[in-house]
């Protein structure tokens, strides 16, 4: 029995993936040589309008795909309920998307029973490598492990933001698989060594990073990307401060975190201008500032000039309570 009721629920990029990826081959497979494609809003959508397109064929196709956004908003889920015990017409099929939808309700164990489920758990570290792979292949890209490692070291763990990333390498006409510097200048443009020096800055803690900052936001550099790399290096120093105090040598260091030696051997020189009190408070601080920019309380630019200004605005009183200076 061909199945006709799809539900999907999870991460938001690989939830609307499969989607995509569910539409291309109901079209393809379906006996309709057309069927009419229609999507709906479950916040704005009633029990009278999904009567109507459940089963009201189109004029110009017998066949009908109706798509349900945000189904864990549908006012009245036992409207819905009842219509798919009826069962869908000949020819139509129901795709609904949904973040999250309770196991126990009713419709969750109907969709369970006479069509298909996929649930897509948030990626995290161990899973997202994988993942990008899988869109690096989609897109005929190849990256040496350098230039792979890098890619998910520098840019934020949101599959929405990799995925951006790798559509632009896609337009890039390369043989092969792309190193580790040829694939910097093309995530980063022009920009990739005015970004490192400024990361460098930061960590030897040098006034010009101020100014670095302000030539990379001019020169069109993505507030969240630099957010998200600052985030990273401060994490790396506070790894390498940690392992380096339990007495393992740069080697050990690289090996247990996964970081480029050279880069281990960089930032053990930097770790010695902090205490771990004073990178983990670097930590709390960026938490705080992601925080305001995600409530609106303020700009992804204020919030780098704050956190420029936290790593080389140390008084002497609060370098010595581990504590950073008050942002102006």
């Amino acid at each position: 029995m061909v199945k006709n009721i799809f539900l999907f629920t999870g991460d938001d990029f690989l939830r609307e993936r499969a989607v995509r990826g569910k539409i291309a081959e109901i079209k393809e497979n379906s006996p309709e040589p057309d069927l009419s494609e229609v999507h709906l809003d479950g916040e704005e959508l009633d029990n009278e309008r999904l009567l109507e397109e459940l089963f009201t064929p189109s004029l110009f196709a017998p066949g009908k795909l109706i798509l349900i956004r945000r189904a864990d908003r549908l006012p009245e889920e036992a409207g819905l309920i009842r219509l798919l015990e009826q069962g869908l017409p000949q020819g139509f099929f129901l795709l609904l998307s949904a973040e999250k939808l309770d196991r126990r309700s009713k419709l969750y164990s109907l969709i369970a029973e006479r069509g298909e489920v996929e649930e897509f758990p948030r990626p995290d570290r161990r899973s997202l490598p994988r993942l990008v792979r899988e869109l690096l292949r989609e897109k005929g890209i190849e990256l040496t492990e350098e230039a792979l490692r890098f890619l998910l070291e520098t840019i934020e763990p949101e599959l929405h933001h990799l995925a951006n990333e790798i559509e632009k390498l896609a337009l890039y006409p390369h043989r092969g698989p792309l190193g580790l510097e040829e694939f910097q200048g093309l995530l980063f443009g022009g920009r990739g060594p005015g970004l490192f020096s400024f990361l460098e800055e930061l960590g030897n803690r040098r006034p010009q990073a101020l100014s670095s900052l302000r030539r990379l936001l001019n020169g069109g550099e993505e507030p969240n990307k630099l957010f998200f790399m600052i985030a990273g290096e401060v994490r790396a120093l506070l790894a390498v401060k940690s392992l380096a105090g339990e007495g393992r040598n740069s080697q050990k260091i690289a090996a247990e975190t996964g970081q480029y030696p050279w880069l281990v051997k960089r930032r053990l020189a930097q770790v010695e201008n902090f205490s771990e009190d004073e990178l983990i408070e670097l930590i709390y601080l960026l938490h705080r500032e992601d925080t305001r920019i995600k409530r609106g309380e303020a700009e992804p630019e204020e919030a780098l000039h704050r956190i420029a200004l936290a790593f080389i605005g140390w008084d002497g009183e609060s370098s010595q309570n581990g504590q950073l200076a008050p942002s102006p």
